[in-house]
């Protein structure tokens, strides 16, 4: 959605309120091939992998230019879950909208209630969703262990 050169960070489409910084440790790539930062721009998809500093602050760790896709999927260690409400990679996320089947956990789905009554911080997390122009309807919410 955005870069941002001089402070070295840029926001994903759907997620605006994200940002993620990049350095010299940055791996970037063009699928599989190393590439240069300056390479990616607006409206490319990407996969990032990053790391979650001091709970707000993303640094990407690995950067990859994909092919065009509409899937959104969002995995890190939970940090708040008060139903509805889920907060992971400093992102607040609504989960109000997802049926209570697509709550998974390691083996299947759990139900709203189940996922609720095991979260605990720190636990991997796993949303997913479909972005629209800039707007992410998340489908599917889950533990990933």
């Amino acid at each position: 959605e955005s870069i941002d050169m001089q402070s070295s960070t840029f926001t994903l489409a759907g997620l605006p309120g994200l940002p993620i910084a990049w350095d010299a440790r940055t791996v970037t790539e063009e699928e599989g091939v190393p590439s240069r930062f300056e390479d990616i721009g607006i409206g490319d998809h990407v996969r990032v992998h990053a790391r979650l500093i001091e709970g707000q602050r993303l640094v990407a760790t690995e950067l990859e230019r994909t092919s065009p896709a509409t899937s959104i999927v969002l995995q890190a260690p939970l940090q708040l879950a008060v139903d509805p409400q889920v907060l992971i990679a400093a992102t607040s996320i609504d989960t109000s909208g997802i049926s209570d089947n697509e709550f998974v956990g390691p083996y299947g789905p759990i139900g709203r209630r189940a996922f609720f009554d095991k979260a605990v911080v720190g636990l991997p997390v796993r949303a997913k969703g479909t972005l629209a122009g800039s707007i992410v309807t998340w489908n599917s919410f889950g533990i990933t262990r």
